[in-house]
């Protein structure tokens, strides 16, 4: 390639046209608040599907702890694999 070929501007794309008139600058402003809309909705979407997750997944975690005891494990033997104490996860797990 030329240097001549390497110094052209090239056109800029659609979206990259800085908006001459205020129709063009409202319609610019109004499809980016779109796009913020879209990333701000879709944000709060992913923590409520994460809540819901959370929810089946601890539901099924007293399942499992409710099996082991079933078995005999001591609280103390949950509670190291669940990152608390024995008391903790009695008082987590444990029948009410």
């Amino acid at each position: 390639m030329s240097n001549r070929a390497s110094r052209r501007q090239r056109q800029p794309s659609r979206s990259q046209v800085v908006p001459r008139t205020p129709f063009e600058m409202v319609m610019g402003a109004r499809e980016h608040i779109a796009q913020v809309d879209d990333a701000f909705a879709l944000a709060l979407a992913e923590v409520e599907a994460l809540v819901v997750r959370r929810r089946e997944v601890e539901e099924e975690l007293r399942h499992a702890v409710d099996a082991a005891r079933i078995v005999r494990h001591t609280w103390a033997s949950l509670g190291a694999v669940l990152g608390l104490t024995g008391e903790g996860a009695r008082a987590r797990y444990g029948r009410r």
